[in-house]
């Protein structure tokens, strides 16, 4: 089994580190059990709640939780560890003002979003890509999906990695895509502002998939998962396994990560729109 090929460790993951999950990766509990994998390696510190009882081998939960192994590298550590209180109010906030962001978006296409394609598509390349930069420091020049390829964290100094944390978050758009396809933006627009934070939020979670396993945005930790559908979406609920597995909760760690990107993907858009609506002359309504 070629354990870093099967996703269930990253690759930037050091040899001996590898040698000991591969080691104790089957490890049983006095027999009693596999042995759980997911818990916050400081133990005494973490927030009350149980962690997921799957072994580590869980293709599922390892892509939730870091499992500890993972956690022994200083790249791949929990950067906070939060308690119930907090957990709810960092989830509320984010999936709040990404609502606010999108409502209020769609508010200015609903009156004007001719008028607002029509600048976009007439501006040049190089004019796209500076309105792009004034809106945001957050999204790289390239895709940041490709370089997550050679990318390796531990390389970096901390500020650095925390610097690149937000466009991380965010892997599949770059200025230069945006701004060399007019379409792409609009497209954003039209999309995200026609369906729900829940509608979206498998894309979302699919696309921190490298970040989340190869230690390229900072995770916070809290044993519980998250409801990532219909009314209930954003309630923190205890780890149970039909659930988790069946894609009704996801773990905080993952489910966190994903709300925060979000939540920028909202700001962001709505940075252009409010460059576009009112940098140059009043729009006006369309209809």
């Amino acid at each position: 089994m070629d354990a870093k090929r099967d996703g269930l460790v990253p690759r930037s993951v050091p040899a001996e580190l590898l040698r000991g999950f591969l080691k104790s990766q089957y490890a049983r509990d006095d027999g009693a059990g596999v042995l759980p994998g997911f818990e916050h390696i400081e133990g005494p510190t973490s927030p009350a709640g149980a962690a997921p009882t799957c072994p580590k081998t869980c293709k599922i939960c390892i892509q939730h939780y870091r499992p500890t192994d993972w956690q022994q590298c200083d790249w791949l550590r929990y950067a906070s560890v939060w308690d119930d209180d907090q957990a709810v109010k960092a989830i509320l906030s984010a999936s709040e003002k990404a609502k606010v962001c999108f409502d209020q978006v769609a508010g200015v296409l609903k009156r004007s979003g001719n008028s607002i394609a029509r600048r976009w598509k007439k501006k040049s390349v190089s004019a796209r890509a500076a309105l792009l930069r004034e809106a945001t420091l957050e999204l790289e020049d390239q895709p940041r999906a490709a370089q997550g390829l050679i990318y390796q964290p531990e390389q970096e100094d901390v500020a650095t990695w925390k610097r690149n944390h937000e466009s991380w978050l965010l892997p599949y758009l770059d200025i230069d895509g945006l701004s060399r396809n007019p379409s792409r933006l609009l497209l954003l627009l039209h999309y995200r502002t026609h369906h729900t934070l829940q509608d979206w939020f498998a894309h979302d979670c699919l696309h921190l998939k490298c970040a989340f396993s190869e230690g390229l945005v900072m995770i916070a930790y809290n044993p519980h998962c998250v409801v990532v559908h219909e009314n209930r979406y954003g309630d923190l609920r205890e780890w149970e396994s039909v659930a988790a597995h069946r894609g009704d909760i996801v773990g905080f760690p993952r489910a966190m990560a994903t709300f925060e990107a979000q939540e920028r993907l909202a700001v962001v858009l709505k940075t252009v729109v409010d460059l576009l609506h009112g940098n140059e002359a009043p729009l006006g309504n369309d209809h």
